[in-house]
């Protein structure tokens, strides 16, 4: 049964910052365009998603991609909407589709007994585990993102476009790495925040 696009909306309100805090997290910084949430419920996290071209830079990258979908699966979870299938998402999805790229790309010295399957386990499970243990700073992304009003959709740098809406919320980068500091996470911004 399809979902409302208040539902939508929310999941994503909760999505976007699970990727967003995450990479943080691991130094990853915040770009200046921050959050975004269109009103077909669209998001987008705006972070440098490479340091180097390290695995430990791809691994950082992959943990926060995960953490996306763990961050709406919990929020699903919290109020009773349906969730999701791991799997399914992993194999459907743009992100799950980022991550099968950076998997592929990390060095067999870094996978776990040379092993894919074991080394995505292992890093989704560490990607769960920093959602929840960050969740008040998700919620609060979350809630500082819903409070914005729909402005007219702001062309990318890159020039993409999530959906065909023409209205979005935005979380300013400063904002972002704000609420991020207030509850612990030692953000930074691009140089051009």
């Amino acid at each position: 049964m399809p979902e409302s696009l208040d539902v939508k909306i929310e999941c994503a309100a909760h999505h976007e910052p699970g990727h967003i805090v995450v990479a943080a997290a691991h130094g990853l910084r915040v770009k200046p365009e921050g959050l975004i949430l269109d009103s077909l419920g669209e998001g987008l996290a705006c972070y440098s998603r490479q340091l180097d071209s390290s695995d430990a830079s791809r691994i950082c990258v992959l943990l926060a991609t995960f953490a996306g979908y763990y961050a709406e699966r919990q929020f699903r979870e919290r109020r009773g909407y349906p969730v999701v299938d791991e799997k399914y998402w992993f194999f459907y999805s743009y992100d799950g589709h980022e991550a099968r790229q950076l998997l592929g790309g990390l060095s067999t010295e870094s996978l776990l007994n040379g092993n894919v399957p074991a080394t995505q386990a292992k890093l989704q499970t560490q990607s769960k585990d920093m959602v929840a243990q960050h969740w008040d700073a998700i919620e609060a992304l979350a809630m500082a993102l819903l409070a914005k009003p729909f402005e007219e959709w702001r062309p990318l740098k890159s020039g993409t476009k999530l959906s065909s809406a023409t209205t979005a919320r935005y979380l300013p980068g400063e904002e972002v790495v704000s609420i991020l500091r207030r509850h612990g996470i030692p953000a930074f911004c691009t140089s051009e925040c």
